[in-house]
């Protein structure tokens, strides 16, 4: 999957309580792939950690 979205932009929207995980893997999937990704919010960027049950 490198470079397959090279110069692509992409936003990724992160809604309130988003756990941390559900942003950071699919972020860094994107990037290894070549694309340049922004995160986006309506509040100032506040994840919760991945909680295990």
């Amino acid at each position: 999957m490198a470079g397959e979205l090279n110069g692509k932009r992409i936003a990724i929207l992160a809604a309130d309580g988003v756990e941390r995980v559900e942003l950071e893997q699919p972020r860094q999937a994107l990037q290894d792939a070549g694309a340049t990704t922004e995160l986006l919010s309506l509040q100032r960027a506040r994840s919760r950690p991945a909680t295990t049950t």
